[in-house]
């Protein structure tokens, strides 16, 4: 499933003027679409997550990482889903590390549905594939349990 992650943030700042005040966060600031795209070279990859998911999904993707992303990042994701009301977006950008080399890290978190975020990632072409991999499994095995 393919999401145009600017039309979502477009439409996300639309209804949030309407239904929601913006959350105050010192590290999070609104995307927009110079943000977003900033590096021509990414990817992006999304999926659909229930609030009681989004911590665990954001561990399992701290494992393709060596450094930069685990714990702490994922406090911070928490911490702003919590606070993300219905028609909000918010963007973290991440600088972790595999193998010894830095890799982007984009997310967007969008609020457009009451019972589940859009969680969207851009990454290099092979995070991305590696992120589409773990989405599939971390899919399949939360299907498996209910």
């Amino acid at each position: 499933m393919f999401y145009d992650f600017r039309l979502i943030a477009w439409l996300s700042e639309k209804v949030a003027r309407v239904f929601a005040g913006k959350i105050v966060e010192g590290d999070h600031h609104e995307p927009d679409e110079s943000d977003w795209s900033w590096e021509t070279d990414l990817e992006e990859t999304s999926l659909q997550l229930p609030p009681e998911f989004v911590a665990r999904f954001f561990a399992v993707l701290s494992k393709l990482f060596d450094r930069g992303f685990g714990p702490p990042q994922i406090e911070i994701i928490e911490n702003l889903t919590s606070k993300l009301q219905f028609g909000q977006t918010r963007q973290l950008n991440f600088n972790p590390g595999r193998k010894g080399k830095p890799v982007t890290l984009q997310i967007l978190l969008c609020r457009l549905n009451p019972e589940t975020f859009t969680v969207g990632i851009r990454s290099t072409p092979a995070m991305v594939k590696a992120i589409d991999g773990l989405i599939a499994h971390f899919q399949a095995s939360n299907e498996n349990e209910d």
